[in-house]
């Protein structure tokens, strides 16, 4: 279940299952909203990222609603502080603004970061400066593919040390797994005990 009034939703790497997580929950429940304010490797088609999150909350896909939750949208599929510039304070300002619109009418707001959960927004900041700035609780979607085990403890020991809240940890299903689920999650508990939940059940009981 979904708690609070807004959670930054963060990947171990990139194409991990975040922009699925999030229109799947919207979809699901009609008081779940979604934004991706950067995104890179932008396709002005029905097929990109913030097309799916406007599709999944029943929003027409135009300019005007991509602006809406996707203000900075680039061309080049690469790391955001290469693909053009952001604003960070712009940035912060605006997901304030969308959490307070959720606060007011009691729905609840995920905001999508871009890429992994240390791709650089500008040359200074990444999306765990968000977490950090706007005090969001962590939803950190991980899979398991080989190298993913490291990748998953890199970005836990990550949030750890900068004291962020970390709310859920949701594995998303590969094709080819190197191990069994049961085994990934069981090596991730040997060094953090805290509940991983497999995507599909998670979107189903939220």
């Amino acid at each position: 279940m979904l708690e609070y009034p807004a959670y930054l939703v963060l990947g171990i790497g990139t194409e991990i299952g975040k922009t699925f997580l999030a229109s799947s929950l919207c979809k699901k429940n009609p008081r779940i909203k979604a934004i991706k304010p950067v995104l890179s490797g932008f396709v002005d088609d029905n097929k990109s990222d913030s097309a799916l999150l406007l599709n999944a909350m029943q929003m027409d896909i135009n300019f005007s609603n991509l602006n809406s939750i996707s203000p900075w949208r680039f061309e080049k599929p690469i790391s955001p502080n290469f693909a053009g510039y952001v604003d960070y304070k712009k940035l912060l300002e605006f997901c304030k603004n969308k959490i307070n619109l959720t606060i007011k009418s009691k729905t609840i707001m995920l905001i999508e970061g871009a890429g992994g959960i240390m791709s650089p927004i500008n040359n200074n900041k990444t999306f765990i400066d968000v977490a950090h700035d706007l005090d969001l609780p962590i939803i950190l979607v991980t899979s398991n593919y080989l190298g993913s085990i490291s990748h998953t403890l890199c970005a836990l020991q990550l949030i750890k040390s900068k004291k962020l809240k970390l709310s859920k940890i949701i594995l998303n299903n590969n094709n080819n797994p190197p191990i069994s689920q049961l085994e990934f999650i069981n090596c991730i508990n040997n060094f953090y005990n805290f509940e991983i939940q497999e995507i599909a059940d998670f979107i189903k009981n939220s």
